[in-house]
């Protein structure tokens, strides 16, 4: 038994890494997000025509993100 779990140690590290890569990968993900979204939120507070474009692209920018 002790050394089937040796032997599958370095395959669990493994994944364990690959797991926390993935996360890290999603963490980065929702941080852009998160800017995306608080930019948007910048732009309509500030109001206009102008604003209201932009703001257009900025929600579009997030749902590329998102979906």
């Amino acid at each position: 038994m002790k050394k089937k779990i040796l032997y599958q140690y370095p395959y669990y590290i493994g994944q364990i890494e690959w797991e926390i890569g993935q996360l890290q990968l999603q963490q980065s993900s929702l941080d852009i997000a998160s800017t995306i979204a608080h930019q948007a939120d910048r732009l309509w507070s500030q109001g206009g025509e102008e604003a209201a474009e932009a703001y257009g692209s900025k929600l579009n920018e997030l749902k590329g993100w998102l979906f």
